[in-house]
């Protein structure tokens, strides 16, 4: 609930791309190649292989630190790979359901001749912690300043946060923001960006724990860029005037329809890596759930402190905790705007019965994806079906 594509633009989606925006049950229209599925697979083959190969080497006095380094990168990669692939091949955690068939394959060998075979959802969640909570014991405490795609320890609390946040484990989420925020807690404060830019961030600012632009190969950007695409209405409303992530994040230009106008990634492509504004958020989502009402708002008006305009921003206070979730639901649609965040936050949102129906007008016809809908989780590509025989997603 993003974005809109124009009507005109839609049919320059590939079919792939326009049956998923519409949310329609059937999506591939006999494409074979589906990079949701294949790129991830690629990124967990290139960690095992790496995983494999330092097992033939000895770790000695001499390679320990940089042996340990790339351990721990490939753990952390193959982890963000099965997590991203989770969200959307694989229904949401819920830890009072019953045993769930539907996870993803667990490839933790590079041999491309393994049978691939879904695992359950629990041992799906099960192997991405696994995964990063050995990262954390491996990977470097400072991050890499000029290469911000290689992980430190930072980036694996980071990503464990987000994932306990999906699971809605809200204290493991708050306990793992939290160690995250003391390794690299800076913030930056927008007051300083550079607004005449076209793209006024730069991919190694101090906030990036982790860069990744997922959404590659993704014609909508495309759509964004050019106007064909706009902002939603609703969610560009939320952004106060004096708050200037409605500038640095937008252009309306002479149309006045909001557009996307660069992210983390320097670029009209989405960034949609890790951030240490990403942790505050979830550690103040954590620190409500857990009771810490006061505490939680302190890292929301942090937050918004370096997001507004000087001489405009005044802090919230003394609200009710209900109020300050509120303000947390909003902060993380304005800060995370584009970053691949919404549809894990509205399949979570939706297994604790908030109730979000979704829709869509198109050539003067409603689309409406509601809570709990089979849709929210996409197909296996047909190949893949074909060549395992492994169960398919019910849609």
């Amino acid at each position: 609930d993003e974005i809109i594509c124009r009507d005109e633009f839609l049919p320059s989606l590939s079919a792939v791309e326009y049956n998923a925006y519409l949310w329609n049950k059937k999506i591939y229209a006999g494409q074979e190649t589906i990079a949701d599925w294949d790129l991830p697979y690629t990124q967990v083959y290139y960690a095992n292989e790496i995983l494999q190969r330092l097992k033939k080497i000895a770790k000695s006095a001499i390679n320990e630190t940089h042996y340990e380094n790339l351990e721990g990168a490939a753990l952390f990669i193959r982890a963000y790979a099965f997590f991203n692939l989770a969200q959307i091949f694989a229904p949401p955690y819920d830890s009072s359901a019953p045993v769930n068939p539907y996870g993803i394959p667990l490839h933790l060998k590079a041999d491309i001749t393994q049978t691939s075979r879904r695992s359950t959802l629990q041992e799906t969640y099960d192997q991405i912690l696994s995964d990063l909570k050995q990262s954390v014991l491996l990977l470097p405490e400072i991050r890499d300043k000029q290469f911000p795609n290689r992980p430190c320890r930072a980036s694996a609390h980071a990503l464990l946060a987000r994932v306990y946040l999906s699971m809605r484990l809200y204290d493991m989420a708050l306990l793992h923001a939290d160690e995250c925020i003391k390794l690299s807690g800076n913030l930056l404060d927008f007051n300083d960006i550079d607004s005449t830019l076209r793209y006024p961030f730069e991919p190694t600012n101090e906030e990036v724990l982790y860069q990744s632009r997922i959404f590659s190969s993704c014609s909508i950007a495309s759509g964004l860029e050019t106007g064909l695409c706009a902002i939603d209405s609703q969610l560009y409303r939320l952004y106060d005037r004096h708050d200037l992530r409605r500038g640095l994040f937008f252009r309306t230009g002479q149309t006045g329809i909001p557009t996307f106008r660069g992210s983390f990634y320097n670029s009209a492509f989405a960034f949609t890596g890790l951030t240490t504004a990403e942790a505050y958020l979830i550690r103040a989502e954590g620190r409500l759930k857990c009771g810490y009402a006061e505490l939680a708002l302190l890292d929301i008006n942090l937050l918004r402190q370096k997001r507004w305009r000087h001489g405009f921003f005044e802090p919230v206070i003394s609200i009710t905790a209900d109020s300050v979730l509120a303000l947390i639901e909003d902060e993380r649609r304005r800060e995370l705007v584009l970053r691949g965040q919404r549809w894990t936050d509205l399949r979570r949102k939706n297994t604790e019965g908030i109730g979000i129906t979704l829709t869509r007008r198109s050539q003067d016809r409603i689309y409406e994806l509601p809570p709990g809908d089979p849709r929210y989780v996409l197909p296996i590509p047909d190949l893949v079906i074909q060549v395992t025989g492994m169960l398919q997603n019910p849609r």
